[in-house]
């Protein structure tokens, strides 16, 4: 019970990483715990976080619960654990978590799905719709720029000739926010479509200008001069 017990943050994690070494043979008691409604909600996070490194799939039903848990870290880390017990399955349970009321919860899933590749055509959907606009959250966790940011990072795992759903190329949809940037030079680069009408934030078009500098060519790059 030193999980459950332990007041002292570095405990836990000790405790973790020796729970974590139990492999398979822990899962059982491990999905137990889980399922113990009366342990505080950091005891949860940190049995999420064990059983998404042991990733085995017989702790998939467990672990799934916790995408809709009340408590918004609960629901990160399930999103990391459901990703690691199923693989390329957990797909279509994350995609589910593009629409989660906190932002931090969003962020964490568009960084789960471009970390596994995926092109879901909801999930592509998600990522231009969130950089034009990400909107409000009940959660003061996650800022709308750190999900810009996350989106940014997401579209870097794609590749910059990517199509998404709007037809645009990833390239288009970079240089859509720099050439958002008022009151700098960057805002005389010509549109290629149509943007948001409101600024993008100076941290999103410096990272849009890092990946139209990597992924561009020379057109692209000598817009950026």
């Amino acid at each position: 019970r030193v999980l459950v017990e332990a007041k002292d943050a570095a405990l836990r994690r000790e405790t973790c990483d020796a729970l974590v070494k139990t492999g398979r043979r822990g899962v059982p008691a491990l999905c137990a715990a889980l399922n113990n409604h009366g342990y505080d909600w950091f005891v949860a996070r940190n049995l999420l976080m064990v059983l998404g490194v042991i990733g085995d799939v017989a702790a998939a039903p467990d672990v799934q619960r916790f995408l809709t848990h009340p408590n918004i870290r609960c629901r990160e880390e399930a999103v990391v654990a459901v990703a690691r017990v199923r693989g390329r399955a957990a797909e279509p349970y994350l995609i589910e978590r593009l629409s989660d009321s906190s932002r931090a919860v969003r962020r964490r899933t568009l960084q789960t799905l471009g970390s596994s590749g995926s092109v879901h055509m909801r999930y592509l959907t998600e990522l231009e719709k969130l950089l034009d606009d990400p909107g409000s959250s009940v959660d003061e966790d996650s800022s709308p720029l750190d999900l810009q940011l996350a989106v940014l990072h997401s579209l870097e795992a794609l590749g910059g000739e990517q199509k998404l759903p709007s037809g645009k190329r990833v390239l288009t949809l970079l240089q859509e926010q720099i050439a958002s940037g008022s009151g700098s030079g960057l805002s005389k680069i010509p549109l290629l479509s149509r943007f948001s009408q409101a600024p993008a934030a100076p941290e999103v078009i410096a990272e849009s200008c890092r990946l139209l500098g990597r992924f561009g060519g020379r057109e692209e790059i000598r817009r950026l001069m």
